[in-house]
């Protein structure tokens, strides 16, 4: 159990986190940043309710370095103030992002700690200190005592105090006198590592946006830690404490399970870093620190960081491109009109030579009608993009495809790309940059990835001065056509 002040003080922490979560979350969820640099109000669903494309196992993963100060909140800690048990901590996290919601990280951290424990009955004021028992293992009995017996009282007899302070307390050299208590320092080195599940709070309440500069990630966990052993060339005591010539013994190393918590507000610094602060907390038993008793039942491990993180592969998710519902019903509508119109069967009649003739006679006709058609294959090809963005997604790849194909099967013939910006978005210098970066990008992948020569391109870049669909979103797009 963590003492009475620190369960105070980490419940205002907790309470003024809770107040100012939701604020930032429903702001992110109400307002945006459109490509005017202007705050407009969200249509779009929260990021948890909607469908993206799956990425691939490459991509969205990340890694952190971080530093700041662990603080250890065992036993007696209370006794001490806050400055004067804190020591540095490192910690490193290698993660992926499954979903702009949800993802997985394996944290390592590791300190040099500092302990507290009291070695007086009572505190200057009076009230009872505790004293507690220290862990020595099985593999580490005192001297008569059965191996099985892993625990040492403060204050036990047959030298047990005097082997404390030889034992753990670096024979007394760290005293330390408190308005609470008097004791001595300690210090433990450990290694702590876990695997954490992240959860985004932002893209659970609001739109995805992965030029956001602000978010906050949660993350819990199951933690492993290692206590190291330490402290080699420490002599035995016998019953009367005096030591026993050539028994040494080293303090007991301690391997335990327990959990983990985090916070984490991070900024956004580009596409590829972002700088993030972290609160971690290590819920592990009592004996962590190798101290147990004095009313608690758990050690509490803080580590306050700063650091940055790196993220790779691709680094953000897209929506699928949906196709407009109202395009798609007038569609069928028209389709279904041209499915009712009946159409009129001219039937061969062996009594009429004339209209077998002239039947023969259409017959040639469409054939070679159709024959012409073939050999005047045309390229119409559009490839549709997402907003404020010039990158060809995967869906769109097979486009390219085609027309790769077109011009590897007609060699001589030419192809205009054309690129174009949605009139509603954005405003006209922007959107003729834009289009200009979606046909230059077209054009990119044509020549390096089929390896098309670039003389048979020309480049055209209309931004929103025209619009060749009527259904806006998809103005967001690059034409590519064969050239007579």
């Amino acid at each position: 159990m963590i003492t009475l002040i620190k369960v105070r003080n980490m419940k205002k922490i907790i309470l003024t986190l809770l107040a100012i979560i939701p604020f930032i979350c429903l702001n992110a969820q109400s307002f945006n940043t459109n490509e005017n640099g202007q705050n407009v109000q969200q249509t779009k669903k929260a990021a948890i309710k909607t469908t993206f494309i799956a990425n691939k196992i490459q991509d969205n993963w990340f890694i952190s370095l971080d530093g700041g100060i662990a603080d250890l909140m065992s036993e007696q800690s209370r006794y001490v103030d806050f400055g004067d048990r804190v020591k540095p901590t490192i910690g490193f996290s290698l993660g992926k992002w499954m979903s702009p919601v949800w993802g997985l990280r394996l944290n390592v951290t590791g300190a040099k700690l500092q302990g507290f424990a009291s070695w007086d009955n009572t505190n200057p004021n009076g009230d009872p200190c505790g004293w507690g028992d220290w862990y020595i293992g099985s593999n580490h009995p005192f001297p008569g005592r059965a191996a099985t017996n892993n625990y040492l009282e403060a204050f036990g007899g047959n030298g047990e105090s005097e082997f404390i302070k030889r034992y753990f307390l670096d024979n007394g050299k760290n005293p330390r006198t408190t308005s609470k208590a008097f004791g001595y320092d300690y210090t433990m080195k450990y290694i702590g590592t876990s695997v954490d599940f992240l959860w985004n709070l932002n893209n659970t309440f609001s739109p995805y946006n992965e030029k956001r500069v602000f978010e906050i990630v949660l993350a819990a966990g199951i933690a492993y830690t290692h206590t190291f052993k330490e402290g080699s060339g420490f002599n035995a005591i016998d019953a009367n404490g005096d030591e026993i010539p050539g028994v040494e013994y080293e303090r007991t190393a301690v391997n335990l399970i327990g959990a983990k918590a985090a916070i984490q507000p991070k900024f956004r610094l580009s596409d590829a870093w972002d700088l993030h602060l972290e609160g971690q907390f290590y819920i592990m038993p009592e004996i962590f620190d190798r101290r147990a008793g004095d009313g608690n039942t758990m050690d509490v491990l803080g580590n306050y960081t700063l650091g940055f993180t790196y993220k790779f592969g691709k680094r953000n998710f897209e929506e699928p491109l949906l196709m407009d519902q109202a395009l798609i019903d007038d569609l069928n509508r028209k389709i279904n009109e041209l499915q009712a119109v009946p159409v009129p069967i001219i039937q061969k009649d062996d009594c009429c030579d004339e209209l077998r003739a002239r039947l023969q006679r259409i017959e040639e006709l469409l054939n070679k009608r159709t024959a012409d058609v073939v050999t005047k294959e045309k390229l119409r090809v559009a490839v549709y993009f997402i907003i404020d963005k010039h990158n060809v997604r995967p869906a769109e790849m097979y486009k390219l495809d085609e027309i790769a194909a077109f011009m590897n099967k007609y060699p001589n013939v030419k192809v205009s790309v054309s690129g174009y910006a949605d009139v509603k978005t954005a405003y006209p210098e922007y959107n003729m940059k834009l289009s200009e970066r979606r046909s230059s990008e077209v054009i990119r992948i044509l020549t390096t990835k089929y390896k098309l020569p670039k003389e048979r391109f020309t480049v055209q870049s209309f931004g929103d001065t025209v619009q060749p669909f009527d259904v806006n979103e998809l103005n967001r797009a690059v034409i590519a056509f064969d050239i007579e």
